[in-house]
């Protein structure tokens, strides 16, 4: 509702009050998706920064069943599991069939990461079940393949997506999902 206000009378505080308070949040709300603008926020207003991020409902797991186990290229085929696991080895997000990774197959997917060709003379295992490494991009991809079935492995800024495959999902389809949901979150910054 709107009160017409005599042009020559001066605002209450309470009135100016209200209407910083909702300029702030309109102006945050719109800032907040605009990630050179977080970047540049200076120390004394993340405060404001951080609480607002607390209200965005974010759903990791919407990205995995969304994104990863959808339909590839309208086929009716999608991967086995999927899962996106931060750097520190904490699961984000995943699919009810992805195995429990092992502390040190974390460890060492992060050291390949770090220097490539780590992974290839032992190979790479995800719960136990040994992948030979297969050529991936260094310091950003790894692939591997067992049998008929494979494993492709994107790192971003601050996690790692996964994505395992078996017949007749073929490699190139799989890399094709998990390295396009990687490169959407390193552009985002994550």
């Amino acid at each position: 509702m709107y009160i017409r206000r005599d042009p020559k009378r001066k605002a209450s505080r309470r009135e100016w009050r209200r209407f910083n308070g909702r300029m702030k949040r309109t102006i945050e709300r719109t800032l907040l998706s605009n990630q050179a603008f977080q970047s540049s926020i200076p120390q004394t207003n993340r405060r404001i920064v951080a609480r607002s991020r607390k209200n965005l409902k974010m759903s990791w797991q919407s990205y995995v069943d969304d994104h990863l186990m959808c339909d590839i290229e309208g086929t009716g085929h999608h991967l086995i599991s999927a899962a996106i696991i931060g750097a520190d080895g904490s699961v984000w997000a995943k699919s009810s069939a992805f195995p429990q990774l092992k502390p040190e197959e974390v460890t060492a997917i992060g050291k390949d990461f770090d220097e490539p060709g780590h992974l290839a003379p032992t190979g790479l295992f995800i719960a136990g079940t040994k992948y030979m490494v297969i050529q991936g991009e260094p310091g950003a991809v790894i692939r591997g393949k067992k049998g008929a079935g494979g494993i492709c492995i994107k790192k971003t800024g601050q996690a790692m997506v996964f994505g395992l495959y078996d017949e007749p999902v073929a490699p190139g389809q799989c890399n094709k999902v998990v390295e396009g949901l990687g490169d959407y979150l390193v552009e985002q910054g994550l």
